[in-house]
C-alpha cells in the first residue's frame, strides 16, 4: 500500500471506519480524551486496585478506610496513584472507584441506633481475620471480612451474645458490627488492639 501513498495508519482507519458507498473519503474527527473524574487529595473507596501502573492483574482490597488520591498519572487514561498516610497502596482507574468519601459530610444512619450501644470513639486494629456483621448476633452471616492488621474507626461498642462488638456507620449509612473479642471484661483478650471498655 505504501507504493500508492497509503500509510499503515490510514489503512487501519479505512478498515475500521470504511468508506462511503459513493467512494468519497470520510474525514473522521478524533474523540476528545475523557477528562478525569477525580482529583488529587480526594478520599475514595474502590472495588479493585493494581500493584503497579502496568499490572494486568487486579486485586480486591477491603477499603473501608481513608484511601487518598495522591497523583494523577500523566499519559495514562484516568489512572490514579492511591496512598494511605503516605504508604503506597496501588493504582486505580476511574471505573474502579466506587465513591468519594467526604469526612466533613457524615451520612446519617438508615436504622435506629442500637439501644445497647455505648458511645465511644476509637480505632481498632485486628491481628486476625474478623467478620463484618449487620448486627451483634452470631447467627448473621458475614457481609465482608477485615484482614489481619487492618484498622477500623468505631463510634461505639456493644456487649452481647458472648462477645464484645465494636460498631460504626458504613458509607451507605448502615450500622455495622465487628466482634473483637470475648465478653470477659478484659481488653488483653481481644483479637487486636484499640478497644477499651
Amino acid at each position: 500500500m505504501a507504493q500508492w501513498g497509503v500509510s499503515k495508519a490510514r489503512l487501519a482507519q479505512v478498515l475500521m471506519n470504511g468508506l462511503p458507498e459513493d467512494g468519497r473519503e470520510t474525514i473522521v474527527k478524533p474523540n476528545k480524551p475523557n477528562t478525569p473524574k477525580y482529583k488529587v487529595g480526594q478520599h475514595i473507596r474502590f472495588a479493585s486496585i493494581y500493584n503497579t501502573p502496568d499490572d494486568p492483574t487486579e486485586k480486591h482490597i477491603n477499603a473501608d478506610q481513608k484511601w487518598t488520591i495522591t497523583q494523577k498519572l500523566d499519559g495514562r487514561k484516568n489512572l490514579y496513584k492511591v496512598e494511605n498516610s503516605g504508604k503506597l497502596l496501588g493504582y486505580v482507574n476511574d471505573g474502579d472507584i466506587v465513591e468519594i468519601w467526604n469526612p466533613s459530610q457524615p451520612t446519617a444512619p438508615s436504622k435506629p441506633q442500637d439501644s445497647n450501644l455505648v458511645s465511644m470513639v476509637g480505632t481498632f486494629t485486628t491481628d486476625q481475620s474478623l467478620p463484618l456483621s449487620p448486627d451483634s448476633t452470631v447467627e448473621s452471616p458475614a457481609s465482608a471480612w477485615y484482614d489481619p492488621f487492618e484498622s477500623m474507626e468505631y463510634d461505639g461498642y456493644v456487649l452481647g451474645n458472648g462477645y464484645a462488638w465494636i460498631s460504626y456507620i458504613d458509607y451507605g449509612g448502615n450500622r455495622r458490627y465487628v466482634a473483637v473479642g470475648p465478653d470477659d471484661g478484659h481488653v488483653d483478650t481481644t483479637w487486636g488492639t484499640g478497644f477499651f471498655y
